[in-house]
């Protein structure tokens, strides 16, 4: 039964109900009358199902059984117990442990509480699962039940893993609703739901934060909790989930792959003709012509593009695909122009990390994004800076990388605030991560705009940034900052020293060429749609460009993939005359418009 969700839950009810039989109802009533909907539909699944058994299972708990085998568990109960009672045990939450946004998730926390209590500090109820009778009936709290015959058994061999607390927005939302819901039912008791009806209170506090906070574990706690024997491990759902999203994920590559390959082969082919048909003494007998010469290695290049792909894809069903991502890059890098390549990547995301893209596309998708691009070392400098944009209505996004399985996997990790890539996390390599993130953005966010800024920089004028990005989106700008040039001879060569982790490169300048024009990173700047993709582009068909052992500039590279597109560059002076006023740009105001750095050293 639904009962007013208001995330994806019917579409996902609806595409398991293609592989398995699911009778959904939906409940629209915001009352909470739990015990008439799960009465009525215990009389649906024992008159029209035939059912010997009923589970009232609700959507964050996971009914365990020896061997994963309810049947059989089922029938060593003698005809005279007419129910079983099981213990809830809630799933740790762990500080600094994510899986796809979450704190705690089925597919990710083995560790959960022997005993575990409700916030008034008393046991969380147990669960009960009954023979199917009309002289049995649940309590309103969906924790009990009545009966005129039978006994009620206790059994330890089998027990519900219980996540009421994934992620703290999430709960946030189930407060709202659950706490609205309780009160619209003036039936019932005030000590029902007592929980609900507490938060909801408190739900836009810090209160709620620090309750939050309250249930969380350390390292160190879970390792003395698990050896008092206050939690115990238990893998089983993990392990049974993880089996089971492989063989969905599966099924869902499978089909795209075919996609990709059948539409691969047919603009392939379509290009190698076209290409012949320029060939004006193709066919004749002494053919002399350039193109003619040149034919042979017009064409190499797309049908190896065509060979390796369909060799990438065939390789799916023994290993996954986003962990070849370096395979993926050299193939594209020889026939970039095939955009199939590109979508398919947006689709694979979403197969493989469908909770992160489902977050960050809410979260982008439509805005305009302020991108803080920091590490782990000043993650805390980056969130108090985003409080600025935040309280104007800005949607902001903090990237870090996590030094994992680089440059080999393609994927991300998004809480909703902050965005993990597997990217070194270095100075050197500094461009990687903005490109990276870029590519990720460009595939699955689709913001309007990204302003690109620094760990140190806040909003300072609410009207004068907000009316530059206003000029922005009506002019379809796609590249604006503080626009520089200078040959490779005048650029600063020094930027790097002492702040790399390999020290070779204290000894070593900048490598690579320099455009003609670009904005300064150090001011922070602004992307239009276009120009994010052309920077996804650009990293995923020079691989070997953004590998090179030196210090990278990642404002110059973004200038190098506007050059090659021929975007034009915007100077941001042009637009705000009345800044010059100020002595801008001076060390405090050397940032975009609007803009200006909380601390100028560390």
């Amino acid at each position: 039964m639904d009962n007013l969700s208001d995330d994806e839950t019917l579409k996902i009810v609806k595409d398991l109900a293609l592989f398995i039989p699911i009778k959904l109802i939906s409940q629209n009533e915001a009352n909470f009358k739990q015990s008439k909907w799960v009465k009525s539909m215990e009389q649906e699944a024992s008159l029209q199902y035939k059912a010997d058994w009923i589970i009232n299972n609700d959507a964050d708990e996971f009914w365990i059984f020896p061997g994963l085998d309810v049947k059989n568990y089922l029938k060593s109960f003698p005809k005279d117990i007419c129910g079983v009672e099981l213990q809830r045990h809630n799933a740790v939450l762990i500080e600094e442990h994510y899986w796809e946004g979450f704190e705690a998730h089925p597919c990710s926390s083995m560790l959960f509480e022997k005993e575990s209590f409700n916030p008034k500090g008393e046991p969380l109820p147990n669960r009960f699962l009954y023979r199917a009778s009309k002289n049995i009936t649940v309590e309103k709290t969906n924790h009990n039940i009545n009966r005129e015959e039978g006994e009620i058994v206790k059994c330890n061999k089998a027990r519900i893993l219980h996540f009421p607390h994934r992620s703290f927005k999430d709960y946030q939302a189930k407060i709202r609703t659950r706490g609205s819901t309780f009160e619209n039912n003036k039936n019932l008791n005030l000590s029902i739901g007592h929980k609900w009806r507490e938060h909801n209170k408190i739900v836009e506090t810090d209160e709620l934060s620090a309750f939050w906070s309250r249930l969380k574990y350390s390292l160190k706690d879970c390792i003395s909790a698990e050896a008092n024997g206050d939690i115990f491990r238990e893998p089983l759902l993990k392990d049974a989930l993880r089996q089971l999203i492989r063989f969905w994920q599966h099924k869902q590559i499978e089909k795209e792959t075919k996609n990709v390959k059948d539409y691969t082969i047919k603009t392939i082919d379509q290009k190698i003709n076209e290409l012949k048909s320029e060939v004006g003494d193709l066919n004749l007998p002494f053919p002399k012509s350039l193109k003619y010469n040149n034919l042979p290695f017009m064409i190499s290049g797309p049908q190896k593009h065509k060979d390796l792909l369909l060799d990438w894809i065939g390789c799916f069903s023994e290993n996954d695909l986003l962990s070849q991502f370096t395979d993926l890059r050299d193939l594209f890098s020889i026939y970039p122009k095939n955009q199939a390549v590109f979508d398919f990547l947006s689709v694979l995301l979403k197969i493989r990390h469908p909770h992160s893209v489902r977050r960050l596309s809410k979260h982008c998708k439509g805005k305009n994004l302020i991108v803080y691009f920091s590490c782990q070392k000043y993650l805390e400098r980056s969130r108090k800076s985003s409080i600025s944009f935040e309280a104007h209505g800005y949607k902001t996004l903090i990237v870090i990388g996590t030094n994992e399985n680089y440059p080999e996997t393609l994927g991300l990790d998004f809480d909703g605030k902050i965005l993990k890539l597997p990217v070194l996390d270095d100075y050197e390599h500094l461009a990687s991560k903005v490109f990276y993130a870029y590519l990720i953005l460009s595939l699955c966010g689709n913001p309007i705009s990204v302003t690109k800024i620094d760990d140190d920089m806040e909003l300072n004028d609410f009207e004068t940034f907000s009316y530059c990005l206003k000029t922005i989106n009506e002019k379809n700008i796609q590249y604006f900052g503080h626009i520089i040039g200078s040959s490779h001879r005048e650029q600063a060569h020094g930027w790097h020293i002492g702040k790399c982790s390999n020290k070779d490169l204290n000894h070593r300048g900048y490598q690579y060429p320099m455009p003609s024009k670009y904005a300064c990173g150090g001011f922070g700047y602004i992307l239009g749609p276009n120009l994010l993709k052309e920077c996804a582009l650009m990293y995923l068909s020079m691989q070997s460009f953004f590998e090179m052992k030196s210090v990278q500039l990642e404002d110059v590279f973004v200038g190098l993939a506007a050059q090659d597109a021929t975007i034009k560059t915007t100077n941001c002076h042009n637009i705000f005359e009345r800044i010059k006023k100020i002595g801008y740009p001076d060390v405090t105001y050397a940032t975009l418009p609007g803009l200006r750095r909380k601390k100028i050293f560390n």
